[in-house]
């Protein structure tokens, strides 16, 4: 491949290698393998996300106005007493 990453940042270096040296690997094997982990890593969290947002949908459905409140101001009096 023609295509090269230059990295001009000291941190991102710095953690570069010493992943390598942690994990016997190159710099690049540990550098690729760092950036596939954290992929998979995030197209997981997308689909967990995705999928609550479907249960939440789902459940949408179910609901009918007036939707539940947490108001329960009805339950007391002027004085703030049980009513």
């Amino acid at each position: 491949m023609d295509t090269v990453l230059t990295i001009d940042n000291d941190e991102a270096v710095r953690l570069a290698q010493q992943l390598a040296e942690l994990t016997g690997e190159s710099v690049s094997a540990a550098v690729v393998r760092a950036l596939r982990d954290s992929l998979q890593h995030q197209r997981a969290v997308k689909q967990r996300a995705a999928g609550i947002l479907e249960v939440a949908a789902e459940i949408r459905t179910h609901l009918h106005e007036p939707l539940p409140s947490s108001d329960h101001g009805w339950l007391y009096g002027e004085d703030g007493l049980p009513a």
